[in-house]
């Protein structure tokens, strides 16, 4: 073959290369576009973390055009978020992730330790129902989120049925797109002692869409004084009359004053009963009650008002076998932001116990955890460990503790839950 010849050959090869090259880019361009637009198509439910199921539904992801990844998971957030021109490398905060499906219904992706994460596509809104605060015989604070590709108007249903009855709007009852938003509404005229249920509603340009049902409890007409003349709402749960506030009094109930501690030094080294407020703030406790060493409970005067008594184990262990040992604690704790951290996980207050987060004060004075965790005396002890029962921000149940009174158990200063005599 001649020298011509084999010059063609060789332009005609990189002629094709070339060709083959441009189409391939070509390709990987289109590849991400179309990866581009199916991801920021719809609103994506988050259904398996690390192989794990997640179960409840409300955990959604949008992928914004403008690179942010909005997402919430009993709590807003936001990240940052991009695709790699090869279509298959999605880039979320920096780490980067392999899809290994991507359709319209379904995207998986792989972290780089090999945690997959798998979600599903849903219509062009996801809303969900949180839970209650501000909980009263006559009134209570509704709480959800509303995630929607499309502008949608908002609002609460609410009844003592499935049938519900009621409406009520927030205050924005707009939520714009491609965007998530909590909401919020106050009812009011409720009946006292009586179960609610309601739901969240939101309309867009696709339909209307709606929440889980959830319910809450309103308090009951009784209420219980201490000797300080503090009034205590209460509230009924399965055939328990519990406190639905925390423990406040200065007094035994014979009138007795309990003795105010605030230096530290002086705390650690009690052996006779003693209160403080947290933070030796005395405006703490009207919303968080006192907190209370254990020789207070523990003391022949009684801390409790005349026909009630500091909840035992049993009586914990009644109320949290009643609500469901792994979900007791959202049941119990107040919905929202406005006392627990965020995301105050799965917090819905369903029974009106409405545990807040008091904090405690260790046996060495300090104070620790106000809006991360309830911990509560039990009047239980043995001649070891006392005990306490204890939930958190991010949990879901309500867990027991005990403190070995070798270690000083006895100088721990705790929150009170009071329960009506049988």
């Amino acid at each position: 073959m001649g020298d011509k010849m084999m010059n063609r050959v060789k332009i005609l090869l990189l002629m094709t290369l070339g060709l083959l090259l441009i189409f391939a880019i070509r390709c990987k361009k289109e590849s991400s576009k179309m990866n581009f637009e199916l991801l920021t198509s719809t609103v994506w439910i988050r259904t398996q973390q690390c192989g794990a199921s997640v179960d409840d539904g409300s955990n959604f992801t949008i992928f914004k055009p403008d690179g942010e990844w909005y997402g919430e998971f009993y709590g807003f957030f936001s990240l940052t978020w991009s695709l790699k021109d090869n279509g298959v490398t999605l880039v979320i905060d920096q780490t980067e992730y392999v899809i290994e499906e991507l359709t319209s219904t379904n995207l998986k992706i792989t972290a780089p330790l090999g945690c997959p994460m798998s979600f599903t596509a849903i219509s062009s809104a996801n809303v969900n129902a949180y839970g209650v605060s501000a909980l009263t015989k006559n009134s209570a604070n509704l709480h959800g989120g509303v995630a929607t590709k499309t502008s949608a108007v908002v609002s609460f249903e609410y009844g003592v049925s499935t049938s519900y009855g009621g409406t009520v709007t927030p205050v924005d009852s707009s939520v714009p797109d491609i965007s998530g938003a909590l909401v919020e509404c106050a009812l009011s005229g409720l009946l006292p002692e009586t179960t609610y249920h309601y739901r969240i509603k939101a309309v867009n340009s696709s339909g209307t869409f709606y929440s889980k049902d959830l319910t809450f409890r309103t308090f009951n007409v009784e209420t219980v004084s201490d000797y300080d003349g503090n009034i205590y709402n209460t509230v009924t749960i399965g055939i328990q009359i519990w406190m639905a506030e925390n423990l406040k009094t200065t007094k035994y109930r014979n009138g007795d004053p309990i003795p105010n501690i605030t230096d530290s030094t002086q705390w650690i080294n009690l052996t006779t009963g003693a209160f403080c407020n947290y933070d030796n703030d005395v405006n703490i406790a009207d919303t968080y009650g006192r907190l209370y060493n254990w020789y207070a409970i523990n003391d022949s005067r009684n801390i409790a008002p005349t026909g009630w008594h500091v909840a035992s184990d049993a009586d914990w262990t009644k109320l949290t076998d009643y609500l469901g040992v792994f979900v007791a604690g959202s049941k119990i704790k107040e919905s929202g932001t406005s006392h627990w951290i965020s995301p105050n996980t799965g917090a819905t207050n369903e029974s009106g116990f409405t545990a807040l987060p008091s904090g405690d004060r260790g046996s060495d004075g300090k104070f620790n955890v106000i809006g991360i965790a309830s911990l509560w005396w039990s009047s239980t002890k043995d001649t070891a460990e006392i005990s306490c029962w204890v939930m958190d921000w991010h949990s879901s149940n309500v867990n027991w503790d005990d403190y070995p009174i070798s270690f000083g158990a006895g100088l721990t200063g705790l929150s009170v839950r009071c329960i009506k005599d049988n």
